[in-house]
């Protein structure tokens, strides 16, 4: 039988390394098609992003030596680049010669190629995963306004692309499903979620088990005001109050314009010495070396479309702390312990019950409602319905 070709496009990437729940999702779900014998796999990546792809069969866009000088990981550059990327898929679309396009996010340097490739050859099937719908630009939390309102209206030229030719979408919540059943979307719309590969996790924790828990407390993911890192300063203040001897460790990548205000703020709120910003850590175990020392793990984000970082940070055994967002409410089940949408004091408030009450019962039953829940989220389970509905187009 002829082989199912699929071509995951990755033009969004800008870094070397995979930072992003959406990046490190799309790899792994290409990674399992690979190695199934029905598909032919090749991946479009640009340069930068080489090491990380280093099985794959690749195309290479973004190469030029003027992306190398424009890329410096901003808001503009990433704009910048994400049209460059555009104009030069387009002009080389003839190579694309494949029976599916895979967009891993619903980027438009990802989804207006793959809307013109299906107008140019009807019978290419255009796959596309949604993450999560930017809400007002006027109420997002993110640096400015202007990125916010460019953001906010570039994804809904990607939504107006994908609703007139993709064949198929997978989301990965409820919230986006009905969000595009309500806009009109009349594709297969299948939500997948996302996973963990649970077995190498628990590895690589049991291997830092014997890690003393400190008088620390622990933040994992991506350094952003749309993951409420600006709220990190205020809450640590409160924190440190009760417990002088607390301190941060925040894990994740820190662009340029989050890392000099979020510095500024922690001086502000007199947290100086109280903690350290290890910016992106490549080996996960290195990573659950630092969350081990944590007596609790507080993810203060304002927008998830699932949260593979919140899932990684409970498989620690840790108590972990969140904004109370529908994702949550729909995994969890009220299960996991929460604070409204930026309420720094009612945050500040639960991480100091969980210090108080480390050692507690109750303590221990919380941490363990919330690991079987997110035990039961495997990658081969997302795989499994994503090859299902993609052979169902055939």
């Amino acid at each position: 039988m002829k082989k199912i070709k699929i071509t995951f496009l990755f033009n969004q990437l800008m870094t070397e390394t995979l930072c992003t729940g959406g990046e490190v999702r799309g790899q792994i779900i290409a990674d399992f098609f690979q190695n199934d014998k029905k598909f032919d796999v090749e991946v479009v990546i640009p340069e930068i992003s080489l090491s990380s792809f280093s099985n794959f069969k690749k195309i290479i866009i973004g190469h030029q030596y003027r992306e190398k000088r424009i890329n410096n990981q901003t808001l503009v550059s990433a704009f910048i680049l994400f049209f460059l990327r555009t104009i030069e898929t387009l002009y080389h679309q003839s190579i694309f010669k494949t029976d599916i396009l895979y967009s891993t996010g619903d980027f438009f340097c990802n989804t207006i190629p793959s809307f013109v490739i299906k107008i140019l050859r009807p019978k290419t099937k255009f796959v596309v995963c949604i993450h999560h719908v930017n809400s007002n630009p006027f109420k997002r939390k993110s640096n400015s306004l202007i990125a916010n309102i460019i953001s906010y209206l570039v994804q809904r030229l990607s939504f107006f692309l994908i609703k007139q030719k993709a064949d198929l979408i997978f989301v990965v919540n409820q919230q986006v499903e009905d969000y595009l059943i309500k806009k009109g979307f009349s594709q297969p719309i299948i939500i997948t979620g996302n996973g963990l590969n649970t077995k190498e996790i628990e590895l690589q924790i049991n291997s830092v088990s014997n890690i003393k828990v400190t008088s620390h407390i622990g933040y994992f993911g991506r350094l952003s005001p749309t993951k409420g890192s600006l709220d990190l300063p205020l809450i640590l203040s409160k924190v440190i109050k009760k417990y002088p001897k607390t301190h941060l460790d925040l894990i994740g990548i820190a662009l340029p314009e989050i890392k000099k205000p979020l510095i500024q703020k922690f001086k502000q709120f007199g947290c100086s010495d109280h903690y350290t910003i290890h910016d992106f850590v490549k080996n996960k175990t290195d990573v659950f070396k630092i969350l081990a020392k944590s007596k609790v793990i507080v993810f203060p984000s304002y927008e998830e479309g699932w949260g593979i970082s919140l899932f990684e940070s409970i498989m620690t055994k840790r108590p972990v702390v969140a904004y109370d967002l529908p994702i949550f409410r729909e995994i969890f089940n009220k299960k996991l312990k929460t604070a409204p949408i930026g309420n720094t004091k009612i945050m500040s408030e639960e991480i100091i019950s969980f210090i108080k009450n480390y050692d507690s019962s109750s303590t221990k039953e919380y941490i363990k409602n919330c690991y079987s829940v997110a035990k039961k989220y495997d990658w081969e389970n997302v795989f499994s319905q994503e090859k299902e509905a993609i052979n169902n187009l055939f």
